[in-house]
């Protein structure tokens, strides 16, 4: 009677018990490998070739199977292939639009189950998340809120402790859909009686149709229906008050946007800003130039800016209102400039200055 010691057989394989042709009373020779224990059975280190359903041989001995197969039969959990390295596949990721939905699949292959994915290094765009639980592969998705170009490394993590990683590089275009932004909040301060004129802020590609939506303007005032962005609103109050309105700027393609605004009208204050209309005197190239312009009015003292136009080349505006400079090209050069007192109102006025008239 012959019994199993020590060995491993393949999955449906086993040792019938019976005659392996010597005599009952035989004693087994140690060149056939088997050595007799002491209670009289054989000790046998089998060796068996086994054809495999795929066709590839598999020994069985000492140390077990070993499969002479061209992927591994170990099995795989999940929906990797745990007989491959892992490894992602995807290099490159589509474009995304700011402010849109966004979607693309990051793809792994190979490894074993239990997958976790992550960012190591670098960020992705605000409003975009990578789910961590992938099959092996997941999903980049979410509405990037910023435009721009944006690296990042991940990684991918199976449950047998294989990695992989990979560099992405993902372009979010600015979109072509914003609305204007708007900018609200409390204004300059009026008179009863006297000009006024404040602007609106806003953010825009173009030219705005502002409309007043709830709310109601001073007695006097108008804000001025097209805008360069800005909302321009100007007039002479003619009652004193809190007043508090909403305003819709509006552009071409028909995108809008609110803010809220508030101002204060009192009924005796300091004359409002006025730049005194003047006709600059004429210069001439390489020759030196200096000329004030003036403002009344106000609170305080004023700053001066160019918000339109140009100044010739060579020629500058000092904060303090003076153009000054050394003109360096002839020609006509038409600018608008501002003064602004240090309680926030402004007033604008056109001039021209002729060079080498």
């Amino acid at each position: 009677m012959w019994t199993v010691s020590r060995a491993r057989f393949a999955v449906g394989l086993a040792l019938l018990t019976g005659s392996l042709g010597c005599e009952d009373d035989a004693t087994p020779s140690n060149d056939a490998g088997a050595t007799a224990p002491q209670d009289g059975g054989v000790e046998v280190d089998l060796g068996v070739m086994v054809q495999t359903d795929a066709g590839d041989d598999a020994s069985v001995g000492d140390t077990g199977v070993a499969a002479d197969q061209g992927a591994s039969d170990a099995g795989s959990g999940g929906d990797g292939d745990a007989g491959a390295a892992l490894s992602i596949v995807t290099s490159a990721l589509p474009s995304a639009a700011q402010n849109d939905p966004y979607q693309a699949a990051l793809v792994a292959a190979g490894g074993g189950p239990d997958y976790r994915w992550s960012v190591i290094s670098g960020s992705l765009p605000t409003g975009l998340a990578l789910i961590a639980e992938g099959t092996p592969s997941t999903t980049l998705f979410g509405r990037p809120e910023a435009s721009g170009t944006f690296d990042f490394e991940v990684r991918v993590r199976d449950g047998l402790g294989m990695e992989a990683t990979q560099a992405l590089s993902l372009v979010v275009t600015p979109s072509a859909d914003a609305p204007p932004a708007l900018t609200g909040g409390r204004l300059p301060d009026g008179c009863v009686g006297m000009s006024y004129m404040t602007s609106l802020t806003a953010t825009a590609s173009g030219a705005l149709v502002w409309t007043v939506i709830g709310g109601a303007l001073p007695g006097g005032l108008a804000l001025d229906p097209t805008g360069q962005p800005n909302g321009i609103l100007r007039g002479t109050p003619t009652a004193a008050g809190p007043f508090n309105f909403t305003a819709r700027a509006e552009d071409s393609r028909a995108r809008r946007n609110s803010a809220q605004y508030s101002l204060e009208v009192v009924q005796n204050c300091l004359p409002v800003v006025d730049i005194v209309a003047q006709t600059l005197p004429p210069a001439d190239p390489g020759v030196g130039y200096e000329v004030l312009l003036q403002a009344r009015g106000g609170a305080g003292s004023f700053t001066w800016s160019v918000v339109s136009g140009s100044l010739p080349p060579g020629l500058g505006l000092q904060a303090g209102g003076r153009i000054m400079g050394t003109p360096r090209t002839a020609g006509t050069y038409s600018f608008r400039v501002e003064a602004r007192d240090s309680g926030g109102s402004f007033d604008q006025e056109d001039f021209v200055i002729v060079v080498g008239a």
